[in-house]
Order: C-alpha cells, then sequence, then structure tokens
C-alpha cells in the first residue's frame, strides 16, 4: 500500500483500501480536492488511520465468546450478557481471524441512536480499532447519536471527542459497579 491509501470500512469487500482525498481540513481551511492526506492528519470527518487487513462485519454467534472475553479485559466498558447484542446493531473488528473489538448499538427512533459498548481487546488498543468501529456505524446513520460514558474516563471521552460527539449532561450515579456518573454525549449526522 502506498503512503496516501487508508482503510474504508466496507462489508464484504475484498480490498479495503482507498485514497482519500477530502476537500476540507479541521478547522475549515479548504484543500485542493487532488493533494492526498498525510497519516495521521486530521481531516473533517476523522484522523485517516491505517489497519492493514482489517475486516468489520456484523456480530454473529460465533463471535460471542471473543465479545466476552474483551468485555471482561475492559472494565470501563458496559457488561451486558454478549449473547443480548445480537439482537441490536453489532459490528465486530477482526484481524488475523481474531475478533479485535466490537460496537453494540440501537435505533432509539427514527433519527435517533445510541452506542451501547464500544470495547476493544488489550492488545488492539490505540491501534484504529475503535475508532474504525465507530467511523462504520456512524457512516451509516442519519441523526442524533447519543452515548454515556464513565465521568472519569477521560481518554474515551477525548476518543469520542475526536470523533465530533459533544458533552450534553451529566447523570449522577449512573454506574453501580463502582458508583459513578455517566457523561451523556451526542454526535450529529447529516
Amino acid at each position: 500500500m502506498g503512503k496516501n491509501q487508508v482503510i474504508e470500512i466496507k462489508e464484504n469487500a475484498p480490498n479495503y483500501t482507498k485514497l482519500v482525498r477530502p476537500k476540507f481540513r479541521l478547522g475549515g481551511a479548504k484543500r485542493d480536492a487532488a493533494s492526498p492526506v498525510k497519516w495521521g492528519e486530521r481531516t473533517r470527518c476523522a484522523r485517516v488511520a491505517r489497519i492493514p487487513m482489517l475486516e468489520i462485519r456484523p456480530g454473529e454467534p460465533r463471535d460471542l465468546a471473543e465479545i466476552a472475553a474483551i468485555q471482561t479485559a475492559s472494565p470501563a466498558a458496559a457488561a451486558w450478557p454478549a449473547a443480548d447484542y445480537l439482537q441490536y446493531d453489532l459490528r465486530v473488528a477482526v484481524r488475523d481471524n481474531r475478533v479485535a473489538g466490537f460496537l453494540a448499538a440501537r435505533t432509539v427512533a427514527e433519527g435517533e441512536s445510541e452506542i451501547l459498548n464500544l470495547a476493544v481487546a488489550p492488545e488492539f488498543r490505540r491501534r484504529g480499532f475503535g475508532r474504525a468501529l465507530m467511523e462504520s456505524f456512524l457512516k451509516d446513520v442519519r441523526g442524533a447519536v447519543f452515548l454515556e460514558v464513565r465521568s472519569s474516563n477521560s481518554d474515551a471521552r477525548e476518543f469520542y471527542k475526536s470523533l465530533g460527539f459533544q458533552e450534553l449532561t451529566l447523570r449522577q450515579n449512573y454506574y453501580a459497579d463502582p458508583p459513578e456518573a455517566a457523561i451523556v454525549m451526542k454526535f450529529h449526522s447529516c
């Protein structure tokens, strides 16, 4: 892959690379449509990341054991029975035939969705897998997207802000183990 190629998430696509040439930079500065994005540069939509051989696909029953293990290794993530995710929009990031992370979301009403859980296996963290999962979901939804995050989880809060989420309100005593407030965040998709 060349320096200007990045992952574009497409279900069932044999090749996950695409030359990215946005027209705008973060902050609104115009960019020539033919000039390529540099690695790690923030664009209007998201930071460009390169993840070779990453597959984002719908979650299946065969993924539940790995999802449960990821959830157990992620104490800040919500702890749901893994099988419950199958009734929602469940996406998994797969690398080398292993589930590297998952995202579960649901549609609450027309034009309103909620991220229920996002978690990445410890060995795959800070390598763009969570971002790839979020971007695959956000590109498919229209309207408002909400999520809750522990008030103490500043890394997650900054991550969500980098995707365009804004902090809305605080819900006291939202989490039980340990007791903690939640920050409600919102993203609006065109």
